[in-house]
């Protein structure tokens, strides 16, 4: 976005990003300091991880984007703190999924779309082979 010093002034491409996208997005974050890179971005992954995955956005306002700092393993340890293996663990709901079998073989004219978690539990094989076994579109 717009460097923080053009804002309110009529920047190029000036907009409030973060607002604009907040009703689209799990969480909204900006960076407003380059050594707040780190922590900004690891907050960002927790948030988009944790409880219901979810998209977030992250502005990087122009000046914070070409600015230059210098990065310890301090810097870094300090700001991924907010993230851990567990949170990209998928769970199963079981009486949820129970449910929405139950819809599926109700329905007359089923669809299946696929989602960013297919993709992240690495479940191809088994949707390949969903979609060949009941020939249902996607």
């Amino acid at each position: 976005s717009v460097e923080k010093e053009l804002v309110g002034k009529g920047g190029f491409q000036e907009l409030d990003q973060v607002s604009a996208a907040k009703p689209f997005c799990k969480s909204t974050f900006q960076i407003r300091n380059i050594r707040d890179a780190p922590r900004t971005l690891s907050m960002a992954v927790h948030e988009a991880m944790s409880g219901v995955p979810g998209g977030v956005y992250v502005d990087v306002p122009a000046d914070v984007l070409f600015s230059r700092t210098k990065i310890t393993s301090d810097t870094i340890s300090s700001g991924i703190k907010f993230i851990s293996q567990d949170m990209f663990r998928m769970t199963i709901n079981e009486a949820a999924l129970s449910k929405a079998i139950a819809v599926f073989f109700r329905a007359k004219r089923p669809l299946v779309i696929f989602g960013k978690g297919a993709a992240y539990s690495r479940a191809e094989a088994e949707l390949q082979n969903f979609v060949k076994l009941t020939g249902i579109p996607f």
